[in-house]
């Protein structure tokens, strides 16, 4: 933590910028580059002297900080009070079982949902779009009891990179300190302190192996899931959501503080009134036409999921529909077609796992949260086969605009930016006058995320 007078009230602190035309931009440059090569943020915000942030308060852990206000000071500045805690406070997850799929019994699973697709093609369209929906998922959920051992997680805090030899020298080390400590030979203290030496070298090569390996392995599978743990666990942040607070009062329990996000986040969402649709003039174009669900395209669909991503609500993991892809692709197809004549979606399909991210500002207050959704992984391949169907519609016809960037193939953020520059500096070289008009379209949603 840094704190004091730096008697430099020019700086935009949320954008980290200077007025040009201050006299002391050089110094505020200086200060700002000084606290970003140091990981250092700055947390206080008011004015401490005459309209002006002269005293701040940097802090390398900033989720550490509870909030910081101002009082009164015995000098012309008033004085900052930072809430902070001096160490993180982690959450220990309660254990759970896990699926062991490197062991699982795939030529059985997939004799079980050959099956399970012939009966099932046999009398979906005899039963309603929910009922299937339940079928096709209680099967996965059996036939991964049946086939696939599981495992209870430990709580503890086990270092990956401690093998069996080092956690024996790590107690050895620990045997030989109590001997040194009873009979304080100076041999005994020399063996001792070699001994301990030797160990901590091995210990950081193992640590520096094991990061070298995961880091390789992530570049060539392209997974870097196992990275980001690894950096998770050596933050020195608090982990989760802290107290939050609603009516001046702060809520720990966990209950009442998603309680609180959940009416945060259904408080921005948009209620669209789709009782009136406007018809908007302009050229005509050809119809969208219908949707066809090909079984091939599924069974691509299925093989293509990444494995190390995350199951949804519905509890379905990736790693289970890219190996049965094959056995699957006819039911999950038949499924998308009863779905999109029905016009009706599972349950499952509508719900979300929330994840409330902090962006910015007074870790308490909710609305600096932002919810991330994690939906289920059959949804999302319905959800791509639309979209692309649309897309393919809107190229075919020429129907969207040349400087449209967003989510398409082969533009992007990028090729915006290349042409925005491009235009920008042939307006420079030809002494033109350039505005530009700047507009933010927040998405509108008809569904709200519920408990």
């Amino acid at each position: 933590m840094l704190g004091g007078d730096f008697n430099l009230g020019d700086i935009e602190w949320d954008s980290e910028t200077v007025d040009p035309k201050l006299t002391q931009k050089s110094a505020s440059d200086k200060l700002i580059h000084l606290l970003r090569d140091h990981q250092l943020s700055q947390m206080q915000r008011e004015h401490t002297r005459e309209n002006r942030l002269l005293d701040l308060f940097c802090t390398n852990k900033p989720s550490l900080v509870k909030s910081v206000s101002m009082i009164p000071g015995i000098s012309d500045h008033d004085a900052i009070v930072a809430d902070s805690d001096i160490k993180p406070a982690y959450i220990k997850k309660k254990p759970r079982s896990i699926f062991i799929f490197s062991k699982a019994d795939w030529a059985k699973m997939r004799e079980d949902t050959i099956k399970f697709a012939t009966e099932f093609l046999s009398t979906y369209m005899n039963t309603t779009v929910e009922e299937n929906w339940a079928s096709l998922k209680l099967f996965i959920t059996q036939v991964m009891t049946a086939h696939v051992p599981t495992k209870t997680t430990s709580n503890r805090q086990n270092l990956p990179w401690l093998s069996g030899e080092m956690k024996q020298r790590s107690r050895k080390k620990h045997r030989m300190y109590r001997k040194c400590k009873v009979d304080n030979h100076p041999d005994t203290k020399a063996a001792f302190k070699k001994f301990k030496k030797d160990t901590a070298k091995e210990q950081r090569r193992a640590r520096w192996k094991y990061i070298d390996k995961f880091v390789s392995q992530a570049f060539e599978e392209n997974n870097t899931r196992p990275f980001w743990k690894y950096v998770k666990s050596q933050r020195q942040d608090n982990f989760g959501v802290p107290p939050l607070k609603k009516d001046g009062i702060l809520n720990t329990d966990s209950k009442t503080k998603a309680e609180i996000l959940l009416e945060e986040f259904k408080s921005v969402f948009t209620h669209e009134n789709k009782s009136h649709i406007p018809i908007l003039s302009g050229p005509s174009y050809p119809t969208l036409p219908d949707l066809n669900f090909s079984e091939e395209g599924v069974m691509k669909l299925l093989k293509e999921s990444n494995p190390n991503k995350a199951s949804g609500p519905d509890k379905i993991p990736c790693r289970v529909l890219k190996e049965l892809a094959t056995e699957l692709a006819p039911v999950v197809t038949a499924f998308f077609r009863q779905t999109t004549e029905h016009c009706v979606l599972p349950r499952d399909w509508t719900d979300a796992i929330i994840s409330p991210i902090y962006k910015k500002g007074n870790v308490h207050l909710a609305s600096n949260y932002r919810p991330v959704s994690l939906t289920c992984v059959l949804s999302k391949l319905m959800e791509h086969i639309i979209c692309k169907h649309i897309l393919n519609h809107l190229d075919a016809h020429n129907i969207l605009s040349q400087f449209q960037h967003g989510f398409r193939k082969s533009h992007s953020c990028e090729s915006q930016l290349l042409l925005t520059v491009n235009d920008l500096m042939y307006s420079y070289d030809q002494k033109i006058q350039t505005d530009i008009a700047v507009l933010d379209f927040s998405r509108a949603f008809d569904t709200v995320p519920h408990a």
